[in-house]
């Protein structure tokens, strides 16, 4: 059996934001090192958003990339698979962008399409979509 085969779309989802993680992470490193700071966010308000952006990206993503694979394999469709991930992704990049003072709140904005992008992901498995 190519379980590869069945699972194509969440695992190139998954790699995908594991990219994203790195980079929130790099930015963390960035940001310790112009800084100098080890251990915390030592007072500094970037280094705090960013260790936040990168932290709440992974307590979402775990869960839903878990998710996002048991939905390949119960047989979820794949163009619920593929709106789901892509969705998922551009929530997670509009709340990270909006933890950085961009403008606009797109961190509110974010954070509330990661809630509905989950709970749709949770309704397309239940329901077999």
């Amino acid at each position: 059996m190519n379980l590869l085969g069945t699972i194509h779309y969440s695992a190139l989802f998954a790699a995908a934001y594991l990219v994203f993680l790195v980079l929130l992470a790099a930015n963390v490193s960035r940001l310790r090192i112009q800084h100098k700071v080890s251990l915390g966010e030592g007072g500094n308000r970037d280094l705090r958003h960013a260790i936040r952006a990168h932290a709440n990206s992974v307590e979402h993503g775990a869960p839903f990339m878990a998710a996002l694979l048991v939905a390949d394999l119960v047989k979820v469709s794949d163009p619920w698979i593929l709106w789901l991930g892509v969705a998922f992704g551009a929530a997670r990049v509009l709340h990270a962008a909006g933890m950085f003072d961009v403008g606009f709140n797109f961190r509110r904005v974010g954070a509330g399409l990661t809630l509905v992008v989950e709970l749709a992901l949770a309704e397309v498995i239940v329901g077999g979509v």
